[in-house]
């Protein structure tokens, strides 16, 4: 398979902390659904803000597309298109006084990739895809659900046909129901389009799930590596807390 991301020997430091990513290195093949699976506080989330150009490591290396990536220096705009991340809390990243369509619109816009007509109708469309009615292009925020507020977000992130998607806690924050919504929108979309996923969250029964592939993180380090249907020859102590809690729920 093709490599849409490889990850080399990535650390990064907080000032007065110790390191929060420590030496990591993860490959996430094209087309495939990749699991990081951790407790709060492993190093996750900066992990995926540094994959998706929001922080800066301080050692290591990105590799994206087979092309080396320095986001300081080169300030890659096709790398910030390529790759989009959908945020724990959806209401984060909407401005209360700004419409669904507006907010929908904005990346196609921004990269000049439609006028606004063709923008508005290619957003109606994408509504329909995560199943919401092309009406909610009119409401504001706080006028949704959280459940379709993240819908929202999802069909914005995967409207610019990224190559990779990263899912930080996606639907830790969701009820039971709208978490499967999610779940099944994403794994149409894998199926469809032959997107790379890197699918974050503490829960390793929804990682199994939606993933091929789950690396599991302590305490800033990859600790074990295993394929989601093995998950019961696991080796790392670690690992075997998290899958007996599971079983154990």
């Amino acid at each position: 398979m093709d490599a849409t991301l490889q990850i080399n020997n990535l650390s990064k430091s907080y000032k007065e902390k110790n390191k929060a990513v420590k030496n990591v290195s993860l490959r996430v093949e094209r087309g495939e659904a990749v699991g990081l699976v951790g407790e709060s506080g492993c190093g996750k989330s900066t992990l995926a803000r540094i994959i998706c150009g929001l922080l800066k490591q301080d050692e290591g290396e990105i590799i994206f597309q087979d092309k080396p990536i320095n986001l300081k220096a080169d300030r890659h705009k096709e790398y910030y298109r390529k790759v989009q991340m959908v945020f724990q809390n959806p209401l984060a990243v909407f401005s209360p006084h700004m419409r669904i369509g507006k907010f929908l619109m904005e990346p196609f816009l921004n990269f000049r990739l439609m006028n606004k007509k063709e923008a508005w109708e290619h957003c109606s469309s994408l509504l329909k895809w995560v199943s919401l009615p092309e009406e909610m292009m009119h409401r504001y925020a706080n006028e949704l659900s959280g459940g379709q507020l993240q819908r929202v977000v999802l069909a914005r992130a995967i409207g610019i046909k990224p190559a990779l998607l990263v899912c930080d806690e996606a639907t830790s924050s969701l009820d039971v129901t709208a978490q499967h919504d999610i779940v099944k929108v994403l794994m149409n979309l894998k199926a469809q389009q032959s997107m790379s996923i890197v699918f974050i969250t503490h829960d390793l029964a929804l990682a199994q799930q939606v993933c091929q592939k789950i690396y599991v993180m302590k305490d800033g380090e990859i600790v074990e590596t295993i394929q989601s249907h093995r998950l019961q020859e696991a080796k790392n102590d670690y690992t075997k807390s998290l899958i007996k809690a599971v079983f154990t729920l």
